[in-house]
């Protein structure tokens, strides 16, 4: 016969076993309904999605340049052109008919983004709303055409003017086009390397920047103009009082149709693709009337949201945000579950049909079929129920992981669903002992 201490032991095992039982039923419950009424996942993501925003309305005066800059740099275009130019001047202005030099142009007037660069689209002075984001989001969405002006070369159409200003006040030009080859002769501005610049200080200077045709996206060019102040010899400077050789050259531009793309690689790597509603839906649903707010209105109104959901839930003793829940919540169930079971399985082993175990109050030992289906309500199908529900909330809060999410979410039903298949099994043990013990007593 089994020792006291052994009857003793299930007693006190079994009272142990129901306070886990009533905990485990409690904690699924629990969660449930934190899971059901906590804060939207939506409203979290919103949430860091407005402070992006709110981030970039900061850096709105410094957006074009770096969209552009970008743009040249995806184009491998230089930022700055140093190339050597030869201008043939008249030899009844300028008796050596030839001046080498270079087109230094300033870094500025190449990555300066002008208006006739984006082809059209206007940037607004200022994101002062949502909605005005919204509106440039959209805008974007859309496609916008740069047009990026490539560096001079042999084949650039040249405008040149000799302008001669006599003593008397008069004028005279000169003007003459080249076209892009060499025939003839008649090139009056042509490039080369290994040419020397035979002009120094002020005498050479830009005096127009890059300026667009009427239509620049239809003859795909642009006017670049410099000015040389043309040295005068003694004979000269007794007949005018100025001699200056005006040249614009036509640079070709190339095309380049960027979208909203751009600001997610420029910005923020985690902004969506599509329209503003497709890219934000968060934004869109989370919280209403915010389109007309300012931005940094906007974000208070959500960060007000986010901090009256986020209440805390004792669970277990502890103190523990609803917000954490999704996250942590699934690992204190799935604990407690295993506990539970691993104690059941002990009971099943070890316990004899005449210990004082069996009469503890709990309904897991009792022998009535409603006592049975209760506690493999609250033992295997509020767990279950309570991780589903935990799965799907992290699944939809884990909007830019959804992959990752789902197998994270599956693992944790499929251990749930294993864990109270088992322990479905030891109560089935129990409930078959328990009609034993009432048959033998009959």
């Amino acid at each position: 016969m089994p020792s006291q201490g052994l009857f003793h032991w299930s007693k006190d095992f079994v009272e142990h076993l129901r306070a886990v039982h009533f905990a485990l039923a409690v904690v699924s419950i629990i969660l449930i309904i934190s899971a059901m009424n906590g804060m939207d996942p939506r409203l979290s993501v919103a949430l860091t999605q407005i402070q992006q925003i709110a981030k970039f309305e900061q850096q709105w005066p410094t957006v074009p340049q770096k969209i552009y800059d970008q743009a040249l740099l995806d184009n491998k275009l230089p930022d700055s052109w140093s190339t050597p130019l030869a201008l043939k001047i008249p030899a009844k202005y300028y008796v050596d008919g030839e001046i080498d030099t270079y087109t230094d142009v300033p870094k500025q007037t190449i990555i300066e983004p002008a208006e006739w660069k984006f082809n059209g689209f206007t940037f607004p002075d200022n994101l002062s709303t949502l909605s005005d984001f919204k509106e440039f989001w959209n805008q974007l969405n859309k496609g916008v055409v740069l047009v990026l002006p490539e560096e001079p070369s042999v084949s650039s159409i040249c405008d040149e003017r000799i302008q001669i200003t006599e003593a008397d006040g008069s004028v005279d030009v000169d003007q003459r086009r080249s076209g892009p080859s060499f025939a003839g002769g008649d090139l009056t501005c042509k490039y080369g390397v290994g040419l020397t610049n035979t002009l120094g200080g002020p005498r050479f200077k830009i005096t127009s920047e890059l300026n667009s045709h009427d239509d620049p996206k239809a003859n795909l060019s642009a006017h670049l103009g410099f000015i040389v102040d043309l040295p005068l010899n003694k004979a000269q400077k007794q007949q005018f009082s100025s001699l200056e050789s005006f040249s614009i050259i036509d640079v070709r531009l190339r095309r380049y149709q960027i979208n909203e793309h751009y600001l997610a690689r420029l910005f923020f790597s985690d902004w969506k693709p599509g329209n503003f509603d497709t890219a934000f839906p968060e934004v869109n649903t989370s919280v209403s009337g915010i389109g007309t707010l300012a931005i940094t209105d906007a974000v208070r109104r959500i960060e007000s949201a986010v901090a009256t959901s986020q209440r805390d839930v004792s669970l277990l003793g502890f103190s523990v945000p609803i917000s954490q829940l999704s996250k942590w919540g699934v690992l204190i169930l799935f604990s407690v579950q295993l506990y539970f079971w691993l104690h059941l399985h002990e009971l099943v082993t070890k316990i004899e049909p005449a210990a004082e175990g069996w009469d503890v109050a709990w309904i897991g030992l009792y022998a009535a079929r409603a006592s049975f289906v209760v506690a493999v309500i609250s033992s295997c199908v509020l767990p279950v129920a309570a991780t589903v529900t935990l799965a799907a909330k992290i699944f939809n809060l884990e909007s830019y992981y959804r992959k990752t999410a789902l197998a994270a979410a599956t693992v944790m039903v499929i251990a749930s669903v294993i864990l109270s298949i088992l322990t479905g099994r030891k109560a089935l043990s129990i409930e078959a002992e328990c009609q034993t013990r009432i048959g033998s007593r009959t």
